[in-house]
């Protein structure tokens, strides 16, 4: 063999030593490529499915946040809402859901609070011997009422905030009713009596209609046909003044009767805050107001969308609006109470406050308002609206639940917010929209509480909590957001009997050099947990 031969020789064994090493290397690649498709599908893998970081949040140890209140959370219901949940109305049966839905909002290691009251206190009045009810009045509160209150109570462990009709002017039934009340729950429940709802709507909100005779315009029916509760030159005076009426008849009714006041509605009476609170204040257990971001009525300025619930302004910014009144109670002696919110005022609106999205809103701006230093929050429910927590309806004699994506937020919140817990919110950085809160426990406790409101955001959020240790990771998600059905906490999800079912999934999650990978595959809610 020459020279030449051998040279081609040695180019013939090299090339399929080459190959041999080729094509090694494609099949193991292949074998790789194969194992990831199978994990995530059986769509083609390209560059697209190596996840991107889309944000960075840095924890900080350190950072001392606000304590969550004992009792944090509660529930809003209407005078006629709880009749037709509890199973008080007239050939109802006890319904047996409503405690164990209540119950589940125990926060802060404390009891939920269940606030009766809303529009309905105004149209409501204690009678016993079913008399004749004034203008305005349309629901009787009953006995049976009362018994099923009670009922609720001694099952959930709530305590109860109950408001007094102000607007009818007739201290006498009201301190009636609380006298009923007082006596008929048991020791211990009643924590506060509210005297009215949203009196700076009195001089301009209908308080009812009454029907006119036959020949009178449209025009001039509707106008006519309008009852207000106060003129229009009702201001905060003549509603401290009334205030100060029924809390002295009240309490020579029931000894030690206790109040929370003011309640607005708006900012447009807050100025006169420190002034009421100079008035009522020995009377006083707590400063309460009202506060929905968006609305469905009264010519809103932004329409009820998904888009506006979501924006800062709705949740963060909602709280940054009510801290000044929260130092001002504090100033006081006093916490700050906010006894009725919800996402839409005016019943809420369908596609929005029942769908997903009201559930991140609700999350993030429970912790935003606990940072603000608002010692309760009440989620209002008004029967047969869309923004209502659940539903419960009897069928043949058996009661079923339909619990809203909201009302397991409202659960995580309250699993999140165990005793002893303080809030911060933490920083983010990157190109997706997600809100980070950190939530420090006893001993040593930490949980990072990632809110993805980014439909467009698919990757990693990369959490540093400069520890090593193992964390666990949970998830709220559901299939979009403007998904109304399909929502699972860890997993699970909420069933007709009002309980999770199916199996808790918990990840683990490693810690590389004190960093988190968090995938985020969709808007939901993540809480990383470490300790």
């Amino acid at each position: 063999m020459n020279v030449g031969e051998q040279s081609v020789a040695d180019a013939v064994v090299a090339w399929r030593r080459w190959c041999v090493r080729a094509l090694a290397l494609l099949l193991a690649t292949a074998i790789a490529l194969a194992g990831v498709q199978a994990s995530r599908g059986s769509r083609e893998v390209d560059a697209d499915d190596w996840p991107p970081v889309v944000a960075i949040v840095r924890a900080d140890a350190g950072a001392p946040g606000v304590p969550i209140p004992r009792s944090f959370l509660g529930l809003s219901m209407e005078y006629q809402g709880f009749a037709h949940d509890a199973g008080a109305r007239a050939g109802a049966s006890a319904d047996p859901l409503l405690a164990p839905l209540l119950g589940g909002l125990a926060s802060g290691g404390g009891p939920p609070l269940l606030r009766i009251g809303g529009r309905s206190s105004d149209a409501s009045w204690w009678d016993p011997v079913q008399r004749a009810a004034p203008g305005g009045v349309s629901f009787a509160i009953t006995p049976r009422w009362l018994e099923r209150l009670r009922a609720v109570v001694r099952a959930s462990g709530a305590h109860v905030l109950l408001g007094l009709n102000l607007a009818t002017r007739r201290p006498a039934n009201a301190a009636a009713w609380a006298r009923a009340a007082a006596r008929g729950l048991p020791a211990g429940a009643l924590t506060a009596f509210e005297i009215g709802n949203e009196p700076d709507l009195y001089g301009h909100v209908a308080w009812y209609a009454v029907p006119l005779a036959r020949g009178v315009p449209a025009s001039g029916r509707y106008a006519r046909g309008r009852r207000y509760a106060r003129d229009a030159r009702y201001g905060p005076r003549s509603f401290t003044h009334e205030f100060l009426r029924y809390a002295a008849a009240v309490r020579r009714a029931v000894a030690g009767a206790r109040f929370t006041g003011p309640g607005y509605s708006t900012p447009r009476w807050m100025p006169g805050l420190p002034a009421f609170l100079r008035a009522a204040r020995p009377a006083l257990a707590a400063v309460t107001y009202h506060r929905y971001p968006l609305r469905a009525c009264f010519s809103p300025p932004l329409a009820p969308t998904i888009r506006h619930l979501l924006a800062p302004t709705a949740s963060r910014g909602l709280a940054a609006s009510v801290a000044p009144y929260a130092a001002q109670a504090r100033a006081h002696g006093l916490p700050f109470w906010i006894t009725e919110l919800n996402s839409v005022a005016c019943g809420g609106r369908r596609g929005v406050s029942d769908t997903f999205a009201a559930a991140l809103w609700g999350a993030d701006t429970l912790l935003a308002l606990a940072h603000a230093g608002v010692a309760r929050v009440e989620i209002h429910d008004h029967l047969g609206s869309p923004y209502d927590p659940f539903a419960l309806h009897e069928r043949h004699g058996r009661w079923l639940a339909h619990v809203a994506p909201l009302y397991a937020a409202l659960r995580l919140v309250a699993q999140l917010a165990s005793a002893g817990t303080r809030v911060a919110p933490l920083p983010v950085a990157g190109r997706a929209r997600v809100v980070a809160w950190q939530l420090a426990g006893p001993a040593g406790r930490r949980r990072v509480v990632l809110i993805d409101e980014d439909p467009a955001a698919r990757g990693v959020v990369r959490v540093v909590l400069g520890t090593r240790r193992a964390a666990t990771l949970v998830r709220l998600d559901a299939p979009s957001l403007g998904a109304r059905a399909g929502v699972r906490l860890a997993g699970q999800a909420f069933g007709a009997d009002a309980r999770l079912h199916g199996s808790p999934r918990v990840e683990r999650v490693p810690a590389v050099g004190g960093v988190y990978a968090v995938p985020m595959r969709r808007p939901g809610i993540a809480v990383l947990s470490v300790g």
